[in-house]
């Protein structure tokens, strides 16, 4: 199934994780900034700035031109990996945004 929004902060960085879906009206300070953007297919080129654990899973940390936040499954860090080539941490391409249970990622689409 299609993601039809993505979760952003008022700084223009995707937000890995907002209570309740689509919730537009908040119940605590984190989720109050949370802005749904249309989940369509953006062109960026994107830097590796790390990784580290969350609650559930292992991610990787991505930093755009604009210095706006991205983290990425370990599986979509599989496949980005198959797909394409990192030069010195840098790919440039199409990006989506993807959901895994609870929890949004960056997805690379080609």
């Amino acid at each position: 199934m299609a993601l039809d929004k993505a979760p952003f902060d008022g700084h223009g960085n995707m937000k890995t994780w907002v209570r309740g879906r689509y919730r537009h009206e908040s119940q605590d300070e984190y989720d109050a900034h949370t802005v749904w953007r249309d989940n369509v297919p953006f062109e960026a080129t994107m830097e590796l700035t790390g990784f580290g654990r969350g609650m559930s899973s292992a991610r990787f940390h991505w930093q755009d031109h604009e210095g706006h936040r991205y983290e990425m499954f370990m599986k979509e860090m599989g496949d980005l990996i198959l797909a394409t080539t990192l030069e010195r941490g840098v790919v440039h391409g199409k990006w989506i945004i993807c959901k895994r249970g609870q929890n949004y990622g960056l997805k690379f689409v080609e």
